[in-house]
């Protein structure tokens, strides 16, 4: 959170294309998935090494909650 509040790219990737919120979603952090989607982070980017996006690491770690509040953001900002 530090890093973004001090103008750090939200949607920043590592040597593999994973983002932030992939990370925060792989992990099963809710909380944390929920700050940077209303920061902005980009649900529809996907990781170098297999085209993975953030949906996909939730369901591949078993997070469902985290899975379905991303499922309903892309709802929403296709929607929007």
């Amino acid at each position: 959170k530090c890093l973004v509040e001090n103008g750090a790219d939200i949607n920043a990737v590592d040597k593999l294309g994973r983002t932030p919120l992939m990370a925060a979603a792989f992990h099963g952090h809710a909380g944390l998935v929920r700050y940077l989607l209303k920061r902005g982070a980009r649900i529809d980017l996907a990781t170098n090494a297999g085209g993975s996006t953030a949906r996909d690491f939730a369901d591949q770690s078993g997070n469902g909650e985290v899975a379905k509040m991303l499922r309903e953001a892309g709802r929403q900002r296709t929607t929007a």
